[in-house]
């Protein structure tokens, strides 16, 4: 009994590690999503911010597969911007420390990444 238990417990460990390293490289991405989104808003300059968005979104679903709705990129391109203005202004570095709250939970903080991001 020890020994399955102690198995179990290695197990459970190793599947913890997995699921913080895959929620820390979540954000990580969502941090480059958003990075070069503001630089690709900046480089089509002299176009509506609006029309803008809407070319990117276009030529991101072209590489897409079947299913993912145009409306889904919006979100979670917006999902990103927020999260890489939050750890813009806290330090990317601090993606480490982020071990149980996914890049969607983190979104979600709107007020409290609004009171970080004006101080």
């Amino acid at each position: 009994m020890p020994k399955t238990l102690a198995r179990l417990f290695q197990k459970a460990y190793r599947a913890e590690t997995r699921a913080t390293k895959a929620i820390q490289e979540e954000i990580s991405c969502c941090i480059i999503i958003g990075r070069r989104m503001k630089r690709e808003l900046r480089r089509l300059e002299g176009v509506s911010d609006q029309s803008a968005r809407n070319q990117m979104y276009d030529d991101t679903m072209e590489h897409l597969p079947d299913g993912f709705t145009k409306d889904t990129l919006r979100k979670k391109t917006q999902r990103a911007v927020k999260i890489y203005k939050l750890f813009r202004k806290i330090g990317v570095d601090k993606i480490k420390r982020v071990i149980s709250y996914s890049a969607n939970a983190i979104s979600k903080l709107t007020t409290q990444i609004r009171s970080i991001l004006v101080t």
